[in-house]
This record gives structure tokens, C-alpha cells and sequence, in this order.
């Protein structure tokens, strides 16, 4: 999940429709609290899945030992499955909701966990075909070089996975927007002082190292979606439905 975000004008977010198209309709001030929390937690556990690999590197584990390294990679990726299914679990409930961009928003991280766990068996399987290739002493300058092509290939596919995560962290900003913005032109939320303050919170419990606002280069996937919510949740130009 440690994508790092060098350009992202290239992603257009279609919010237009949910702005133009009668924003009332598309986003009224239904399960927003809860939807927020929900998706502030799933967050949290891609967070988990960048932090096994910054702290659970194989070549740091075993710098000297390439069977445990490849162990190492496999059994990872298998607790990062334990971890998106954790997180779309947090994000199928909102899939009946009757706010229609609550149910976009939930749907996208859905795809977002699938495509991951996908990706995830594909490469544990490259991974027991190295090792066997090892064992059996076949791993030889031309296999080698094909399986280092193929770890690349991951890197990008990824890549293109998790730019939707940040889409849906920008649409789960939009859902806390309330429906009596006009056409969704205004600065009102549709959550309480103390709803806010439990959202930083509870963003604080993972993401309190990453204080900027916005996505910028240089930041990874999670970094950019807290970054996203953050700009939102900690500006005071967003008024709270108690602050009318």
C-alpha cells in the first residue's frame, strides 16, 4: 500500500454531478457521523498495512537469510488480506444507505479492498515460484531478471488501485458537506463540534504525523487521503451544524 503520489492532476474527480445534479438529492444529511467514523477506521487499516511494511521489511527481518525473507513476503501479504477485509467490512453496511454518494463513496473502497486482495494472491503465488526456482537451482540471471520484471508490474497495478482510495477519501469530504448547501456551494457540515472533534480523534490515533492539508507530491496513498480529511475536519472555515 506505499504508493508514493508524484502527479495526481491527473485524476478528475466527476463532483460536478453531485454539485450541479441537485447535491441535495445525491447527499442528504443521512449517516454522515457515522459513515465518517466508519471510513476514518477503515483507513486505519491500510494504515496498518504500510506500517507492517516499514516495520516487518523482509530484508530487514533476515538481511542475511533469502528462504525467511520469501516466507517472510508471503505471510505479509496474507495479514494484508486480513486487513482490507477488515476495512470493506467497515464499508458494506453503507452500501443500503440511502444517500446515494455514502453508498459511491463505500462502493469504491469496496472495489479498492478487492483489487488489492486480487493482487495480493498474484504475488504470493510469484513469490512460491521464486522459491522453488531457488530450490530446485534454476534461478538463473534470465529468470531472475523476469521475476524482478514482474514485482515492477505490481508496483504500478497498484498504484492504479489505490488512487481510488484517495478519490474516495475526496468524495467522503464531499458527504460531510450538508444537503442544505445550495447546489453544494457553501461551508456547512452536517456534523456536530463534538462529531468533529471525535473524527480528528480517532484520525489522531494513526495519522497524527501527517498534519498537512491536501494532497501534495512526495506523499503516499494514506498520507494523501488523511491529508484530504484533514482539510476539511481542521479548517474553520467549515462550520458544524451547532455553529449556525
Amino acid at each position: 500500500m506505499k504508493i508514493i503520489i508524484t502527479v495526481f492532476l491527473a485524476l478528475v474527480i466527476p463532483l460536478s454531478a453531485y454539485a450541479a445534479d441537485d447535491f441535495a438529492t445525491n447527499n442528504p444529511d443521512i449517516d454522515k457521523y457515522a459513515f465518517a467514523s466508519s471510513f476514518i477506521s477503515a483507513l486505519g487499516y491500510f494504515h496498518s498495512i504500510n506500517r507492517r511494511q516499514e516495520l516487518k521489511f523482509p530484508k530487514k527481518l533476515y538481511p542475511h537469510d533469502e528462504d525467511n525473507q520469501i516466507r517472510r513476503f508471503i505471510d505479509n501479504l496474507t495479514l494484508d488480506d486480513s486487513d482490507l477485509r477488515i476495512a470493506k467490512n467497515y464499508m458494506v453496511k453503507y452500501l443500503k444507505s440511502p444517500n446515494a454518494l455514502i453508498r459511491k463513496t463505500a462502493d469504491i473502497v469496496i472495489l479498492c479492498c478487492d483489487q488489492e486482495i486480487v493482487l495480493n494472491k498474484q504475488q504470493q503465488e510469484l513469490w512460491r515460484q521464486w522459491f522453488a526456482l531457488k530450490k530446485a537451482h534454476k534461478d538463473t540471471p534470465e529468470n531472475e531478471r523476469k521475476f524482478v520484471r514482474e514485482q515492477v508490474s505490481f508496483v504500478y497495478k497498484r498504484k492504479e488501485v489505490e488512487r481510488d482510495l484517495i478519490k474516495a477519501s475526496i468524495f467522503m469530504t464531499k458527504v460531510l458537506k450538508s444537503a442544505q448547501n445550495p447546489q453544494g456551494e457553501g461551508y456547512q457540515l452536517a456534523i456536530t463540534t463534538k462529531q468533529r472533534e471525535r473524527l480528528l480523534s480517532k484520525l489522531d490515533a494513526y495519522g497524527k504525523y501527517t498534519i498537512d492539508w491536501g494532497i501534495k507530491p512526495g506523499q503516499t496513498t494514506v498520507q494523501a487521503s488523511i491529508a484530504t480529511i484533514r482539510e476539511v475536519l481542521e479548517d474553520s472555515i467549515w462550520l458544524c451544524v451547532d455553529e449556525k
